[in-house]
């Protein structure tokens, strides 16, 4: 489908960026749950991981690349998943591309100049530009939520939630699982990635 096709204007054309363990277990779900909305398309460089998107998503056109993917597909709404040293490409693609919505995994920039490049991309196209965290989408997170739920800890009053690991959290096992803690994927390491929560 190229940009002069389309579904009715009432649908909302979807496309992911970027499709590790984020993507899979929080973003996709949460659109294919949304009425009015389709993922039409989802772009990974990874042939594995393009493999596991089609998979999950199997009316989407499959890319290997944000560019090839816009190109090629007209999208309402661009959703960023990537690490944190492809938000800015992806993001100037996006607008450069005419997407109204584009919606980013945070950190939206590693630093003030990204931030300015994004912030002038934003200008020149109109797009609407966010940063989101899915923290509340954890698997912790998910644990104590339920734990609360069934009443499994009694009445609760009050809840300090802290998050002490040994490690990083791991991506996919299928494309550099400890990405986090390589400044060329993380960018800003753990302190920028993690502060945004």
């Amino acid at each position: 489908e190229g940009h002069g096709t389309g579904m009715s204007a009432q649908i909302c054309r979807v496309g992911l960026v970027g499709f590790g363990r984020i993507a899979e277990s929080d973003h996709l779900p949460a659109w294919q749950a949304l009425t009015g909305v389709e993922v039409v398309a989802i772009a990974d460089h990874c042939l594995e991981r393009r493999s596991s998107a089609q998979a999950a998503a199997p009316g989407a056109n499959i890319f290997e690349s944000c560019a090839d993917m816009l190109d090629r597909i007209r999208l309402d709404c661009l959703d960023i998943c990537t690490p944190p040293h492809d938000h800015t490409p992806s993001i100037i693609t996006g607008c450069d591309a005419g997407v109204g919505q584009i919606i980013c995994e945070k950190p939206l920039a590693a630093s003030t100049a990204d931030y300015n490049t994004i912030a002038d991309a934003q200008a020149r196209s109109g797009s609407q530009v966010y940063t989101i965290n899915t923290w509340v989408q954890s698997d912790l997170h998910r644990m104590v939520t339920e734990a609360v739920a069934e009443g499994a800890i009694g009445e609760v009053r009050h809840v300090r939630l802290r998050t002490l690991r040994p490690d990083c959290a791991l991506g996919v096992s299928s494309w550099q699982p400890r990405w986090r803690t390589d400044p060329v994927y993380a960018g800003g390491g753990i302190v920028l990635d993690h502060g945004w929560h």
